[in-house]
Order: structure tokens, then sequence, then C-alpha cells
């Protein structure tokens, strides 16, 4: 069975089939010999082509989120703030939902640049500039705070 797989194979892979076939050589026992035989038949079927496959990676979808969101949460949070002067008395609970999505907002390119990471998408630098976006954000958005709140 894996001789067939090996033989419908593209011929950038063949040379592995064969190592393949070698290996199944050395495993000693029924069962393990068929669970080698069905897991590299499985690879064979399922991997996908050499010719197809993406050289490059995933799309910098989550890089690009990671840097873009911490800078987007201070507008955010400024024109909440200002909209809520506007109203005058709002609930409490609105202000914390709004806090919470501004300080989401302003750590989400932690955990998004190291999702990218993760996914090997296309630009690996997004990575660390999603990361310092956050850190450097969420310093700026401290200490503006700060002296707003007329601290030193």
């Amino acid at each position: 069975m894996l001789a067939w797989a090996v033989g419908a194979m593209p011929e950038a892979r063949q040379e592995w089939g064969v190592a393949m076939l070698a290996e199944l050589a050395a495993v000693s026992g029924a069962v393990a010999r068929w669970r080698f035989a069905l897991s590299c038949a499985h690879a064979v079927l399922c991997l996908p082509r050499a010719e197809t496959a993406p050289t490059t990676g995933r799309h910098p979808v989550l890089g690009l989120l990671a840097v873009t969101l911490p800078p987007l949460a201070l507008p955010f949070i400024f024109v909440a703030a200002a909209i809520l002067e506007a109203v005058g008395a709002v609930p409490v609970a609105i202000v914390k939902v709004l806090v919470v999505s501004t300080m989401a907002g302003l750590v989400a390119g932690v955990p998004l640049g190291l999702a990218s990471r993760w996914r090997r998408e296309r630009i690996p630098h997004l990575t660390t500039w999603g990361i310092a976006s956050s850190v450097v954000t969420l310093g700026y958005f401290l200490i503006g705070m700060q002296w707003l709140a007329g601290g030193d």
C-alpha cells in the first residue's frame, strides 16, 4: 500500500517516499508496521503538494491587527469621553464597557502579535511591531491619564 502511495507522489516528494519505505523495513511488529504505513499514506494524501504549497506563509491579518488596534484605542476613548461629556449623566455600566473596550484595544497587540508569529504569517516583523505598538500606546495612555489627572 505504501509503495503504491509513493508511486502516486509527485516527483518532488518521491525521495521522501523512498525514505519512508526504507523506514518501514526497520519497523517491527505487524500493528506497528500498519500504523507507520497508514500514517505515511495519510501524509502523502493530505499534505499539500510541494508545487502548490505557499512558500511565503499566510496573509498577515493578525499582524496588521496587532499593529493597528492599540493606536486606534486612543481616539476611541477620546471620542467616547467627548460623547459622554456631551450627553451628561451616563450609567456606570456603559462607562465600564468603554473602559474595558479601550484597555482590550490597548493590549491587543501582544496576543495578536504572538498569534501572528504562531501562524507564521507572511510578514514576521509585524509581531514585533504589534507588541511594541501595544507597549508604547499603553504607556502613552497611562502617562497621559496621569498628566490629565494632575499628577507629576
